[in-house]
């Protein structure tokens, strides 16, 4: 039986931040896998939590109740 197929990237892929900029990054469900999508839990980790936290999340407005997150701050 294959592994299902799913994609999600990153946009931007690579960056580069100064002391106390901030940066909008966006995670991107690309492709889904023909057994479809029901359920998903995501997290987004920060390697060094001395440098960078995430501070802010927003979902698309066809996610509907389907959104939930921890709370915020979070590293």
């Amino acid at each position: 039986v294959p592994a299902p197929l799913t994609k999600i990237t990153l946009n931007p892929s690579t960056l580069t931040l100064t002391p106390n900029s901030t940066v909008t990054l966006n995670v991107m469900l690309d492709q889904v896998s023909s057994t479809g999508f029901s359920y998903a839990n995501v997290s987004v980790t920060i390697a060094n939590a001395s440098v960078a936290k995430i501070t802010d999340i927003k979902f698309p407005s066809w996610a509907g109740s389907l959104k939930d997150n921890s709370s915020l701050p979070s590293s």
